[in-house]
């Protein structure tokens, strides 16, 4: 065997890095220290959660985004090297957010539309959203709701708009 012949490689995971692509239209919003979560396809339920630990000063000219490199620890080295993750970074933002159940929509092929009804003093009112991105079992509303209504999650079918209409706590 050659002296110069690679023999093993060591790999340190007790902690792992994971770069993110970010807009640069977030660039002052991103900071050390930061929140991060992130799933793999091993553990598809499951958050990991990290921090932000450095932030590359250069935006990217093709796809105007600037990487950041986040740190997981990892004691039971289930993070391998290599692994892709979908990750969550917590931007501050004024922007307010409405998330609801994603079985609380339905889409309606006679209006072409996506459909909730919420419940307002015991009578279903329909309510015609923009849908955005899910996560999870949730939905993002973009509009259509403002955020304080209770939505049925059953039964839509059997509703109109008017109908009377019993909660449960």
């Amino acid at each position: 065997m050659a002296t110069n012949s690679k023999v093993a490689t060591l790999m340190r995971i007790s902690t792992v890095k994971l770069q993110l692509q970010v807009p640069e239209q977030q660039a002052a919003s991103v900071k050390t220290g930061m929140s991060v979560t992130a799933r793999v396809a091993a553990y598809p339920n499951r958050d990991f959660t990290g921090k932000v630990h450095a932030v590359v000063p250069s935006v990217d000219s093709n796809s105007r985004t600037f990487i950041v490199e986040a740190r997981f620890g990892n004691p039971k080295a289930e993070l391998r090297p290599g692994m892709f993750a979908n990750a969550k970074l917590m931007l501050q933002g004024k922007e307010r957010t409405v998330f609801v159940p994603s079985k609380a929509v339905f889409y309606d092929n006679t209006t072409d539309a996506n459909n909730i009804y919420s419940v307002v003093n015991g009578i279903a009112r329909l309510n015609v959203v923009l849908k955005g991105d899910n996560d999870g079992d949730q939905v993002r509303i973009l509009s259509g709701l403002k955020g304080d209504e209770t939505v049925v999650l059953n039964n839509q079918a059997d509703l109109y708009d008017g109908a009377s209409i019993k909660t449960r706590p």
